[in-house]
């Protein structure tokens, strides 16, 4: 009489994005005993404090003598401690370590149900902030964003401005560019986040990174370190900001000034290149007639930050919810005499809500840009650059559309959002 697991979150991948089902099979040869269950221990950060957080008890699907047991809402609810904000300005990279989880299996049955037979441990496995549609999820796409040594995977984006890697090739080798490469477009003072897992490598995490001018002609190359990283899985995340390569990245001045095109991946010396080289062009346009320029930024569904200048259209409104206090005293006493004044009110004005709202234009774009804004619109945690302070925000939109009118064209996305910043005024 015994369990086995016939699948786990490790059977064939070694991570599990949280937000999606993360699942075991277990069999029992002893599922006809009555009040039989599969009693399920949930442990966390395995390698460290390894701690107990949640106990299950799963009966058998019916026909069968197996149970499926989903532990994702269990990881969900600790897989923040793992989750960082966007890197500010002043911190290039950082390196986060993830914790693993593992579940363990006893039998329990009985007229007096009881733990029963040796237990049965499923292999450990690392869970990361990923919430992938749920085609994606089952058709196993998300394991195109975990790197281990020698792999071509990509960063945590949706926006799909990068190109293949000879993953053998120098480390210190960048790829030939010229006219058809998807480039995104970045603002000069824009930040643009480069979020990835990496696994199983023992070494320093690199970014690589090389500035193109206008006729894709190589300018010159640097490299930026994280922290010394150990057969464990981590989450490295890198900032970009064209205005600051030469703060953040030791490039020249002139280097910058000459620059139009940023190309960078990582790697780790002891393992070759772990991702794909990622293009982005520059745009120091700043034209007048745009007026201001709204940055926003948004945790995408890999739970990486993208971020989109929106420099074309937009339109400023206020709402108000005004609230009324009824109020009877609408006259007064004038020596011997009532006056009815004209202008006593019979309702007066308790307090006024302000919700201020901005609809914006993205101008012409391309579609991998149309498609890397998706989740911009379904994001949960979307922020405002309001002068250098970011606010969070409430995209208010419930629905989006995309139309071409040439290939490869989109003619623009248009969506509001909203900040309650619950200002009341109030009068008595």
């Amino acid at each position: 009489m015994a369990l086995t697991i016939n699948q786990d979150p490790n059977s064939s991948f070694v991570f599990s994005p949280s937000h999606n089902p993360i699942e075991y099979l277990v069999n029992s040869d002893n599922s006809t005993q009555p009040n039989f269950k599969v009693n399920c221990l949930i442990y966390y950060d395995v390698a460290g404090a390894n701690s107990l957080v949640a106990t299950i008890k799963k009966p058998i699907e019916y026909g069968t003598t197996k149970a499926i047991i989903d532990i994702s809402s269990i990881v969900r609810s600790k897989d923040f401690e793992g989750y960082p904000y966007f890197l500010t300005s002043g911190t290039a990279n950082t390196l986060t370590e993830l914790k693993q989880w593992r579940a363990v299996f006893r039998e329990y049955y009985g007229t007096t149900p009881a733990l029963s037979g040796a237990s049965a441990s499923g292999a450990t496995f690392p869970a990361w902030h990923g919430d992938f549609r749920y085609k994606d999820w089952q058709n196993n796409n998300y394991r195109n964003y975990v790197g281990i040594a020698g792999q071509n995977k990509k960063y945590l984006t949706n926006f799909e401005n990068h190109a293949e890697r000879d993953i053998f090739a120098p480390i210190t080798t960048f790829n030939t560019i010229n006219g058809s490469t998807p480039f995104r477009t970045i603002n000069y003072n824009q930040s643009v986040y480069l979020c990835s897992l990496i696994s199983q490598v023992t070494g320093v995490a690199t970014l690589n990174i090389a500035l193109f001018d206008s006729s894709y002609t190589l300018i010159d190359s640097a490299q930026l370190n994280s922290a010394a990283v150990a057969g464990k899985p981590y989450r490295c995340d890198w900032r970009i900001t064209p205005s600051s390569l030469v703060a953040d990245y030791g490039f020249s001045s002139g280097d910058v000034e000459d620059a139009v095109y940023i190309q960078c991946y990582s790697s780790i010396p002891t393992g070759y290149v772990n991702t794909k080289a990622y293009m982005f062009k520059i745009d120091r346009c700043s034209n007048p007639k745009w007026g201001s320029a709204y940055e926003l930024k948004w945790l995408n569904r890999q739970s990486g930050w993208d971020g989109w200048v929106f420099n074309g259209k937009f339109k400023r409104s206020v709402q108000t919810d005004k609230k009324f206090l009824k109020n009877d005293v609408t006259r007064r006493i004038s020596g011997s005499t009532i006056v009815n004044d004209a202008y006593a009110r019979r309702k007066k004005q308790y307090n006024t809500s302000v919700v201020e709202q901005y609809s914006l234009n993205s101008d012409i774009m391309s579609q991998m840009e149309y498609e890397g804004l998706e989740d911009l619109i379904t994001s949960p945690n979307v922020f405002w650059n309001d002068s250098g302070v970011w606010r969070a925000v409430n995209v208010i939109n419930t629905d989006y559309e995309g139309k071409t009118n040439r290939v490869d064209r989109i003619i623009s996305l248009g969506l509001t959002f909203e900040i309650d910043m619950s200002n009341t005024l109030q009068q008595w």
